[in-house]
């Protein structure tokens, strides 16, 4: 709670900064463009002392007149395709809830029956079940408690008719015969990859359990006076591929086994139609700098640090080259027993088109996804710098930026940059929260992207914030489409589309219930009354 409350207080003073910086770059460029012009200068120097006091003070009017309409990029028309959008023409169900509390994540599989099953985490760690129709929750099951030091990774599947979901440190399978759902212990999977009948799995591991190679780590810093000096020596942690057996999961390929780069446990693993898989992993160092002194006050102590820069990293393979029969390795250690596996590189990927180094891209799992038609990545980032040439002149809009999707085929990011969402949309009186951190994309066969993005109309007493949904049609994103009202800083947001052109969203209401809403009609069932 008290890290929403700081966050939402943040976009308060981050937007009337913004505000203010605009005007201040308005006011340069209306300057700029009036001393630069070269009649407009020659005037001025020709004219008396009055007559430039006259003409000045008629340029500040102007130039406060143009300052009244220099908001936002969507009232500037720097953007004008944006104000031509519609919302997309699709039925919303009523609003479904879901469950009467806060949640922790979420996930959704759109069966082969059109229903969705829906699986996510409360604020007291219980896992639950529900199966979604039309006409509202038709199963609810609570099916564990899931510990996990972190935010544990959520996944559901539906494979070989099997309902298969993955929870921290468990997995559960139920079969569709099956009454109740088999639990297994210590799980590590953290993505599932069905291809054909096999099912593979992403995740990460120690660096001890496959030999991978050592580095040794440096920290320096200074404490006080003092210099100090500490390193340690560490194994590489890998993103590996495993296969589902009866022994368990036998890894089959390792990820760039021979950088002594860790692999971060954010990262995104999709399949496309044709079996080829898509990674899109972070990878990073230990160590650093830091600094320890005094502080204003006596008994007080400032200190800072500072660790290495994370790589964004890309592979693509195909996961059939990873059945068994097609390996050829050496044999060496797995998870379980012995077998063999084969090493895949990646490559190192720049920053994306429009996007800041300072912007995130992170959570990997979330703002990307893959086209299972064409195998292109689509990303979703917020661009807080975005260039755009007005009067041939670049504009650095600070705070203000947008949301905008990017792409990624065989490793080279598309030139082309599509523009989401910006300030005025959908109205303007909301703005977008800047550090969306549960902003997600999802991708259904035939390439179509669908998002789910938070505004906020922002207060300083009081904030009103909505989830909206957005859809690429045709090439061109639909204005936001509004489902309902959403509580800030609060996750349980997720969609999943279906093969018919429908999706189900999930997310948390503003009085703190987890509820979801159908977006066109996917099962067959009864339509809501």
């Amino acid at each position: 709670m008290t890290t929403a409350f700081f966050a939402l207080g943040s976009n308060v003073i981050v937007n009337l900064v913004s505000h203010a910086g605009r005007a201040v770059v308005c006011a340069w460029i209306v300057c700029l463009a009036v001393g630069a012009h070269p009649s407009v200068s020659k005037e001025v120097l020709a004219v008396t002392d009055a007559t430039r006091k006259r003409r000045w003070f008629a340029s500040l009017t102007v130039l406060a007149l143009f300052l009244s309409g220099c908001g936002s990029l969507a009232s500037r028309r720097l953007f004008p395709e944006i104000n031509a959008r519609h919302t997309p023409p699709t039925a919303l169900s009523e609003i479904i809830e879901l469950l009467p509390g806060l949640v922790e994540t979420s996930a959704i599989v759109m069966r082969a029956d059109g229903t969705a099953a829906v699986v996510t985490i409360d604020s007291d760690h219980q896992l639950h079940y529900m199966a979604v129709a039309n006409h509202g929750v038709i199963a609810r099951e609570t099916l564990g408690t899931v510990w996990n030091g972190s935010r544990p990774r959520l996944e559901i599947i539906e494979h070989r008719g099997q309902l298969r979901v993955l929870a921290g440190d468990k997995q559960f399978a139920r079969g569709a015969l099956d009454a109740t759902w088999k639990e297994t212990r210590g799980n590590r999977c953290a993505k599932f990859l069905p291809v054909d009948d096999s099912l593979f799995c992403a995740m990460v591991i120690r660096g001890e359990e496959i030999k991978s190679p050592q580095r040794k780590d440096w920290t320096v810093g200074w404490f006080f006076l003092f210099p100090v000096v500490f390193w340690s020596n560490t194994s590489a942690a890998k993103l590996v591929i495993a296969q589902e057996s009866s022994e368990g999961w036998v890894v089959r390929a390792v990820i760039d086994g021979e950088s002594p780069l860790d692999a971060d446990l954010d990262f995104l693993a999709a399949t496309d139609q044709s079996g080829q898989l898509q990674l899109l992993y972070s990878a990073s160092r230990g160590g650093g700098l830091f600094a320890i002194g005094a502080g204003p006050v006596p008994g007080a102590f400032a200190a800072g640090y500072s660790g290495f820069a994370s790589e964004l990293r890309y592979a693509q393979f195909s996961l059939r080259e990873l059945m068994p029969n097609a390996i050829d390795a050496s044999p060496s250690n797995s998870l379980e027993g012995t077998t063999r596996w084969l090493t895949r590189s990646s490559l190192r990927l720049e920053n994306a088109p429009f996007a800041s180094r300072r912007d995130p891209v992170r959570p990997l799992n979330r703002r990307f996804s893959t086209s299972p038609a064409s195998g292109v990545v689509h990303g979703l980032l917020w661009a807080r710098e975005m260039t755009i040439p007005f009067n041939s002149l670049p504009l650095f809009f600070g705070a203000e930026g947008g949301w905008v999707e990017v792409q990624l085929r065989d490793g080279v990011w598309n030139p082309r940059v599509d523009v989401v969402a910006v300030e005025d949309l959908p109205d303007a009186t909301f703005a977008w929260a800047m550090e969306d951190r549960f902003a997600v994309i999802a991708n259904n066969a035939d390439g179509t992207s669908r998002a789910l993005l938070e505004s906020c109309s922002i207060g300083l007493w009081d904030s009103t914030c909505r989830l909206t949904y957005f859809v690429r049609i045709s090439s061109q994103w639909s204005a936001p489409l509004i489902l309902g009202s959403s509580k800030f800083g609060y996750d349980g947001r997720a969609i999943a589309v279906g093969d018919r052109g429908c999706a189900f969203a999930t997310w948390v209401t503003a009085d703190a219930k987890y509820v979801g809403r159908w977006i066109g009609a996917c099962a067959e069932s009864a339509p809501i009354q």
